[in-house]
């Protein structure tokens, strides 16, 4: 039977003048796509849609999101176990159904990190996988902090470091595109004060926040920012820890817990548990908030497909 693995791995392990395009790969993960929707609807008798939920939209999003960063990164081997056999096309219609659905968002990955410099696919491999889903904590890739921006209809997607200048730069993407009403934000963090100030400035313009990756350190202070504040499946997380000086912790008493504190307060969310979630961890560390605290403090408005209290 034909595996993913078979599909991809020319890909990355052989010379550079051998190796299947990506687009090839792309089209050729596709087709087997069909070809499971295909088994799944002649041994059913059903459309595939009588098979699948709303949970298709993010089936193995995070798994097929780092074993294509790894291979473009050239870490082909730390993610191996990231591209699994497929199940046999004679299989119960429920597991085909399902294995469609996994094959099709990677294809939809597939395409759009294909669009992607390698220096975003390398932020976005450090912030999403680095230490995660089973890949080693060493394959962190030096690149230079930078913030990436995408526009798709009312929707403006933030990614990366939030750096000196962040908080300009975001203001001047906001006023060339007037149509958008959500950020979309995945950051590892960075200056807290520039997340304070884009945090205000996306609030006094009326626009919501939604997580489209993990978000932590100075991140979630920028995410507070938004009116309604979402995370849609898989569930990106919020990250906490001590605001730090050349990566040593602030005293408690520094003044930018005061300022933190009012901003959470003028957001809407419980100033007392936000600023005590930062005091929680080191800096070197990092707390990670469950979905019933995130609701039941203010900080998310809304978790798609998750009953919480308060949210």
């Amino acid at each position: 039977m034909k595996t993913l693995i078979s599909v991809v791995l020319s890909l990355c392990l052989i010379s550079p003048a051998t190796a299947k395009p990506w687009q090839e790969a792309i089209d050729d993960v596709s087709s087997l796509a069909e070809q499971y929707k295909d088994a799944a609807e002649a041994k059913s008798g059903e459309r595939i849609t009588y098979w699948l939920g709303t949970i298709h939209a993010v089936t193995d999003v995070d798994m097929h999101m780092c074993a294509i960063l790894g291979r473009r990164l050239g870490h082909a081997d730390a993610i191996g176990h990231l591209e699994p056999p497929q199940p046999p096309l004679n299989s119960d219609p429920q597991i085909l159904a399902n294995n469609y659905a996994s094959l099709s968002n990677w294809v939809h990955a597939a395409s759009w990190f294909a669009g992607m410099s390698q220096h975003e696919r390398a932020t976005r491999w450090n912030l999403e996988c680095v230490g995660k889903m089973g890949t080693p904590t060493g394959l962190w890739v030096e690149v230079p902090s930078q913030v990436f921006y995408s526009v798709e209809r009312d929707y403006i997607w933030v990614y990366g470091d939030i750096v000196s200048g962040f908080a300009d730069r975001l203001k001047s993407a906001l006023e060339k595109h007037p149509e958008v009403n959500t950020v979309g934000i995945g950051s590892a963090g960075g200056h807290v004060w520039e997340a304070l100030q884009a945090g205000r400035y996306i609030r006094s313009h009326g626009l919501s926040t939604q997580l489209t990756g993990s978000c932590a350190s100075a991140c979630p202070i920028f995410f507070l920012g938004g009116v309604n504040r979402t995370v849609l499946r898989p569930y990106p997380q919020l990250g906490f820890h001590k605001a730090s000086s050349s990566g040593v912790a602030v005293p408690n008493s520094h003044p930018v817990y005061n300022a933190v504190w009012a901003y959470a307060q003028e957001m809407g969310a419980n100033p007392d548990f936000f600023v005590s979630a930062m005091l929680s961890r080191e800096p070197n560390d990092m707390g990670y908030l469950t979905p019933d605290a995130a609701c039941q403090s203010g900080i998310v408005t809304w978790y798609q497909g998750v009953v919480t209290d308060k949210c």
